[in-house]
């Protein structure tokens, strides 16, 4: 593309994600795998991570009790992940109820 044309915004997300390292292949994977550790195997079981967005992770969870118990543990389960993943900047977590599939 010649300079001032216009970039599509695709390409645009994928760099961004590509420089915080989120946009490599399998990071969804590893992102999943990561928390599981966090959080552990059974709460992992029945949440999902959907993604990291302007250094909010989104967590997905499939019952509003696990929500609450999350909810709870946000400030633990934050400077866990803050402490294994430093490059993405993360300053908050956010729990929805929702599908797990």
């Amino acid at each position: 593309m010649a300079r001032g044309s216009p970039v599509p915004i695709s390409k645009v997300v994928w760099e961004l994600l590509s420089r915080s390292g989120l946009g490599s292949p399998g990071r969804t994977e590893r992102l999943q795998e990561d928390w599981a550790q966090v959080v552990g195997d059974q709460l992992a079981r029945h949440s999902r991570v959907v993604r990291v967005s302007r250094g909010v992770l989104e967590v997905v969870v499939s019952s509003s009790a696990l929500l609450q118990e999350l909810s709870f543990r946000r400030a633990e389960i934050l400077a866990l992940l803050q402490k294994r993943w430093p490059q993405t900047g993360l300053r908050d977590v956010r729990f929805r109820l929702g599908s797990i599939d």
